[in-house]
């Protein structure tokens, strides 16, 4: 792509799926600290559609060039003071170990988040995942979809804006936009159900981090 090229922003949803799907297999996954250092070696089926489920929402907003090409992606959904019932609902299922695993590891980042009480919020619009393909990078990309994303939730109405980090850029790009640290800790530390370490993120993403942002007074 070239770097004089026009990218244009808009808000992408289930007609776009099979699309975001592969960017997010091509240009997500393969870079994502928690896909990459993971003891499961990619990511699952299951966290695949979890993450396009966003798409059901109107606040997930891609970045394409004047060819119509993605260039970047960012989706983002509802998170609630009540999705720790839908995690116990999760657990009664039927699911696969590791799926099972890693929403126990979903359920601690929500948990050392603590977003609710400490922002004072009863909901947010959480941004899941931030992916940009590697012939865009550097063009701010990642930091206008956050923009982009700010603006969008609170058209619709949404008090908060929230993200979690395991990539040290996308820590960057909220830290840029003023948002509010709120925890962190070493991912490596985390240890699955059976005592053991789920991941080992490479250099230089050892940190996870949680930010949000007040869209209202």
């Amino acid at each position: 792509m070239s770097q004089n090229c026009e990218i244009f922003y808009k808000k992408v949803d289930t007609s776009n799926l099979e699309v975001v799907k592969k960017f997010l297999l091509e240009h997500y996954y393969p870079h994502e600290p928690l896909t990459q250092g993971s003891v499961y070696k990619g990511p699952l089926p299951e966290d695949i559609a979890f993450t396009l489920d966003c798409l059901q929402e109107d606040t997930s907003i891609g970045a394409f060039d004047n060819s119509g090409e993605m260039l970047g992606v960012l989706l983002s959904a509802e998170f609630s003071d009540t999705d720790s019932e839908w995690y116990e609902e999760e657990f009664q299922k039927d699911i696969s170990q590791s799926w099972r695993e890693l929403l126990h590891f979903y359920k601690f980042i929500d948990d050392t988040m603590n977003l609710f009480e400490t922002m004072g919020v009863s909901s947010s619009c959480y941004i899941y995942a931030v992916a940009v393909a590697e012939s865009a990078r550097g063009r701010g990309v990642a930091t206008e979809l956050v923009r982009r994303a700010c603006d969008v939730a609170r058209m619709e109405d949404y008090p908060l804006i929230s993200i979690d980090c395991s990539n040290i850029y996308t820590s960057r790009v909220a830290e840029r936009l003023g948002m509010t640290f709120l925890n962190s800790f070493r991912i490596a530390d985390y240890r699955n159900t059976s005592g053991q370490r789920m991941f080992n993120p490479l250099e230089p993403h050892g940190e996870f981090k949680s930010f949000a942002k007040k869209l209202k007074d």
